[in-house]
């Protein structure tokens, strides 16, 4: 039988201009806000505008398709955006 992991420190919601948004889309999909907010770092390091070379946009980097495959009108309002990001 092997341990379950465990984590020394204490990972905690980064207080943001996004974190309310990323507290309730985490919540209603089931997903540890700390890893969306991980992500968003990673993928456009918080920048609403952000636009790859591949064309995908906004804070969680929706690709094109999957803006339109949940509904997203402008892929840049950061609550579309997250809530997208989210779901998928």
């Amino acid at each position: 039988m092997t341990a379950e992991p465990t984590f020394q420190g204490s990972a905690r919601l980064r207080d943001t201009a996004y974190a309310d948004l990323i507290a309730a889309a985490a919540e209603t999909h089931g997903v540890d806000p700390i890893l969306v907010q991980a992500l968003i770092q990673v993928e456009s390091n918080y920048k609403p505008k952000a636009r790859s070379s591949k064309g995908a946009m906004g804070l969680m980097q929706l690709m094109p398709s999957v803006a339109r495959e949940y509904k997203v009108r402008n892929a840049y309002d950061p609550a579309a955006n997250i809530a997208a990001g989210v779901r998928s």
